[in-house]
């Protein structure tokens, strides 16, 4: 093979590239087809380039990077100039220049001369990329930094007609163009580019020239090269070992774009460095200034992860050769807050793989070739990972403690608002909710995720009255507004994903501190009217979905100048005593304000009944709000009745029961028909007769006292002998006082009559209940027989009233649907005693009876039942008088309820008789659904 080569080539460095050259080319013939290595080593040369798509200049940067000492920070260069025919591309470092060791390991396919940790890239393989870019790299190197010229290892990698040249045999160098990767075979370079002269001049040390394949090449190293400048991670922050990046580009001889990153660091007055790591501010000029932090990895931790990682086949073993110092980095933006940030090996991985804080996270991941990604299954990445989620947490903590509190407060949010927090809580010992990382307003504070809050509107409108500040005067702990709204929204991810409730206060608790807000809003004489306004408006925003919490809240301010509850009660807290109503509108009312205050001689009733102040200029939205969710009512007659109907509910006294009556009784001429009706469902109370008691109106009978024709023939029939009977004798337990005896004065008793006839006051024998508990039957057990049983009939007028209504009875059309009764059936006890009474007495009940079918209400003598729980129900009317009327053998009533027919009966008495459906049921569909 020496018979190839001239002897005589001089010796140094060109004699060193030719040298190997010709070595590779007598191994490569040598092993002629017993070993095609040289033809495998170019397929993978030429398919690892791929991997390194758009990544050319990153990865001769990061080679400039490793080549810089780590004592003092150097410059790197980037310079693109184009021309028609593609141009050249230049990438300068000042750091230490090509060894023998060097230039072997670039002309080799994944053997770096770095050892793992030594550098950022230690595969091998990142040299490649330049083949992206060019067919011919070249490398100029001085033989030591203060020389002014590249006088080093200065190469190109051989052309076709390098090789014939070199290679005597013409099928030999045939073969060799065809096998071997040209970056196999360096061939000395001579130094003619002017550009490079001006760099050497300038101190750099080595140089990487590309002459650019074609004119679509050069637009990608452009593009590469401004990306550089203008990516969205700064591309400097974790390269220590860079103090300028500068990057030019030409367009021949003019220059189009030129930017200068830089890189300093100093050390930070924020916080104090650990034992185990460091903390730095770095200035990255235009790109920002960061506080960086790093912590140095234990030894024996990261070996064990290696190992772990190693025996799973997940990485190379020469990563077990690692005896480098290691370590993780966080960097926290400080003049502008970051949307997201960015994974870095050294340098920032793909644009899709964010940190996961927003803040810049370094560590030396396991990655594929190109650095763009890291997969979290590799035990090493694991490890390093959760080093950093340790770093984050020390870190954090000691800016709590050391940094300015509005300062702090961003940068805790930011180091700790981890997109998925496990590794994070891990580091904390799962006590990640109880960790103080939320800054509180109004103080120098921090609270924690479960004992604090973050207040913010939902809509664009923001806080008039319900303020940050005001809520936590009110006691409550709210994260500081001076977050912005981006950390509170990662604030409240964080709090879903921690304790699965959103970061917002719970409902209940902001109206506690509604109702003290309230209360901090009053004083002075006369309220300011927008103010409370905009309060008003401020719920509707804060408790849209929420509007229950505030009832019974005092948050409702009168026209006294007092706090009054909204209406309806809060959950377990009893009755509702008061109510209140919006001020009346002038076309509310004829005679002005004066309705805006009760009667002054009803003053049980004018202390529950009040007006909201009329100062409140009212907004649509928190008037609407209130008077939709019935929080306050307008001032409309079926509104106060509605109001009378809450203060009545639970136990009155008798003061408010009187007032309330005496009111009801002025306001009843002026109601319509449908108003009257709806009286007896209030539950107006009434003094009853002898017992000092006070009785439900609905519940109650005309006494005697009263001259109504009922009270009287129920009075003879008691004293006839019906008062033998506990059951009908009981029925002057219900009686109300006479109006001689009445608590406020009657100048009309036939008036009062009426109106207490309205409330529900029954004159005569007023009708019971039977089978109360019954609940649903199903369609077969509402045949009379058992229905007479299930309703707890005695068995005489069990067997009489199934007897009676049988011939007329209607099958339910679906035996087994449930039915069930929308109220108990009326029914009077004790009429089946009345026959063992006297002639007198009998004619008597029977008269009794009479009556009442003549004033009874129509729905006393008719019940509904109905299908449960089906929105389209069938509903049958039955109308019966179980129990109203004695069997046969005494009193006997033989149809129905409608004209009385009067007819002598065999046992001399009258039979009552009306032609509807009375005893007998027929059932009447109406809204007819498919049985199910």
């Amino acid at each position: 093979m020496t018979s190839m080569w001239n002897a005589a080539e001089g010796d140094g460095f060109r004699a060193a590239v030719r040298a190997l050259t010709r070595r590779r080319v007598e191994i490569y013939r040598d092993a002629g087809g017993t070993w095609r290595f040289a033809e495998s080593l170019k397929s993978v040369s030429e398919d690892t380039a791929q991997e390194y798509e758009g990544r050319t200049i990153l990865e001769l940067v990061q080679n400039g990077h490793d080549a810089l000492g780590q004592a003092s920070p150097g410059r790197i260069a980037v310079l693109a100039v184009t021309r028609e025919d593609g141009g050249v591309l230049y990438v300068a470092n000042e750091g230490a220049v090509f060894t023998e060791e060097n230039f072997r390991a670039i002309t080799e396919l994944a053997l770096s001369s770095k050892a793992a940790g030594e550098g950022i890239g230690n595969k091998g393989l990142g040299f490649r990329s330049v083949l992206q870019l060019t067919d011919w790299p070249e490398i100029y190197s001085k033989s030591s930094p203060d020389s002014r010229v590249f006088n080093g290892y200065c190469f190109r990698f051989s052309r076709p007609e390098d090789v014939r040249t070199l290679v005597d045999d013409p099928a030999l160098a045939a073969r060799v163009i065809e096998d071997i990767s040209p970056l196999a075979l360096p061939v000395p370079a001579d130094v003619t580019d002017p550009l490079l002269k001006e760099l050497a001049e300038d101190g750099y040390s080595t140089v990487v020239r590309l002459p650019l394949r074609d004119r679509h090449a050069s637009e990608l190293a452009v593009a590469q090269a401004e990306d550089m400048v203008n990516g969205e991670a700064p591309l400097l922050l974790f390269l220590d070992r860079v103090a300028e990046l500068l990057v030019e580009v030409r367009d021949g001889s003019d220059t189009v774009f030129r930017q200068a990153l830089s890189r300093s660091e100093r050390t930070t007055d924020l916080v104090t460095a650990g034992e185990s790591d460091w903390v730095r501010e770095v200035d990255l000029a235009e790109a920002g200034r960061y506080l960086l932090a790093r912590r140095t990895l234990d030894p024996e931790a990261l070996s064990g992860a290696i190992s772990r990682s190693v025996q799973a086949r997940e990485i190379d073993a020469a990563w077990e050769n690692w005896d480098a110092e290691a370590w993780v980095a966080v960097a926290l933006r400080l003049d502008v807050p970051l949307t997201h940030g960015r994974m870095y090996t050294f340098l920032p991985m793909a644009e899709g793989v964010h940190a996961p804080f927003p803040g810049h996270a370094h560590a030396p991941f396991f990655t594929k070739l190109a650095r763009l990604d890291i997969s979290e299954t590799v035990a090493l990445n694991a490890f390093l990972l959760e080093q950093l989620a340790v770093l984050a947490v020390k870190l954090g903590r000691r800016i709590r403690s050391q940094t300015p509190h509005l300062l702090a407060a961003d940068l805790v949010l930011d180091l700790m608002c981890w997109d998925a927090p496990d590794r994070l809580d891990a580091a904390l010992g799962g006590k990640l909710a109880a960790e103080p990382i939320v800054p509180l307003h109004g103080r120098e504070a921090w609270g924690s995720l479960q004992g604090s809050y973050g207040w913010r509107p939902d809509g664009k409108r923001s806080w008039r009255v319900l303020t940050t500040a005001a809520l936590t005067g009110a006691g409550a702990d709210l994260l500081t507004p001076s977050v912005g709204t981006v950390r509170h929204t990662r604030l409240d991810k964080l709090c879903r994903a921690v304790l699965s409730r959103p970061f917002r206060p719970p409902a209940l608790l902001v109206a506690e501190w509604v109702e003290t807000v309230a209360q901090s809003l009053l004083g002075g004489t006369e309220p300011a009217g927008s103010v409370w306004a905009d309060f008003y408006s401020d719920l509707f925003h804060a408790f849209a979905r929420d509007q229950g919490v505030l009832r019974g809240r005092r948050i409702i301010l009168d026209q006294d100048m007092r706090l009054r509850s909204a209406l309806g009660s809060r959950v377990g807290s009893g009755r509702q005593d008061a109510t209140v109503f919006f001020h009346p509108e002038s076309d509310d009312i004829a005679d002005g304000d004066a309705v805006t205050r009760v009667p002054g001689d009803l003053k049980a009733l004018q202390r529950r009944i009040s007006f909201t102040h009329p100062a409140i200029s009212w907004d649509v939205a928190g008037r609407g709000f209130l008077e939709r969710n019935e929080l306050v009512r307008p001032y409309q007659l079926d509104r106060v009745f509605d109001a009378l109907n809450d203060l009545l509910s639970d136990r009155p006294s008798e003061a408010l029961s009187r007032d309330a009556l005496t009111f009801a009784f002025r306001q009843y001429p002026l109601l319509t028909q449908a108003q009257r009706r709806r009286l007896a469902r209030i539950p107006f109370r009434l003094p009853l007769a002898d017992s000092g008691r006070w009785g439900r109106a609905a519940h109650c009978s005309f006494s005697p006292a009263w001259g109504t024709e009922g009270a009287r023939r129920l009075e003879r029939f008691l004293a006839e002998g019906g008062s033998r009977i506990p059951a009908l004798a009981a029925q002057r337990d219900q009686w109300i006082s006479g109006p001689d005896g009445w608590p406020a004065q009657i100048r009309d008793w036939a008036a009062y009559a009426e109106f207490l006839e309205a409330l529900g006051v029954c004159d005569g024998l007023r009708p019971g209940a039977v089978g109360e508990r019954l609940g649903a039957c199903q369609g077969y057990e509402l045949r009379p027989a058992g229905l007479a049983v299930r309703l707890g009939l005695e068995d005489v007028l069990a067997d009489a009233w199934s007897a009676d209504v049988r011939s007329g009875w209607t099958k339910f059309a679906h035996p087994y649907t449930p039915y069930e009764f929308t109220k108990a059936p009326a029914h009077l006890a004790g009429a089946t005693e009345v026959a063992r009474l006297g002639s007198a007495a009998r004619r008597e009940f029977a008269e009794l009876l009479m009556h009442g079918l003549r004033t009874w209400d129509e729905e006393v003598l008719t019940v509904t039942v109905h299908r449960p729980h089906v929105p389209l129900q069938r509903r049958a009317r039955l109308a019966h008088s179980a129990g109203l009327l004695p069997p046969k053998h005494g009193l006997a009533s033989r149809g129905g309820l409608g004209r009385p027919v009067l007819r002598r009966a065999p046992s001399g008495l009258v039979q009552h008789r009306r032609r509807t459906a009375g005893l007998r049921c027929r059932a009447a569909t109406v809204d007819a659904a498919p049985a199910q």
